[in-house]
């Protein structure tokens, strides 16, 4: 967030998130963030940072790690890299 503010970028909440993007790009970046929601909700309930760049890496996400008893690891590795897939195709 403190990069975001140095290079004033415009700020708006989203959800429980804040999303900030360039100057003139806060639509853009809102629709592409909302295009990835049913992903997103799948691979994790919350989220600490999800950033998605023009430049790689192209997809960072922190999140918190399923507890194996609670999430198959192969499902959750198959969504994320659904969700990167769908990452991939939005640049395009």
């Amino acid at each position: 967030m403190q990069e975001a503010t140095r290079r004033e970028w415009e700020s708006q909440p989203y959800g429980e998130l804040q999303l900030f993007a360039p100057k003139g790009y806060a639509e853009l970046a809102h629709a592409a963030v909302e295009g990835l929601a049913e992903l997103r909700a799948r691979l994790a309930p919350v989220y600490t940072r999800f950033a998605l760049r023009r430049t790689s890496p192209h997809l960072e996400v922190h999140i918190p790690l399923p507890h194996p008893r609670q999430r198959d690891a192969a499902e959750f590795f198959e969504t994320l890299r659904a969700l990167a897939r769908a990452v991939s195709q939005e640049r395009d």
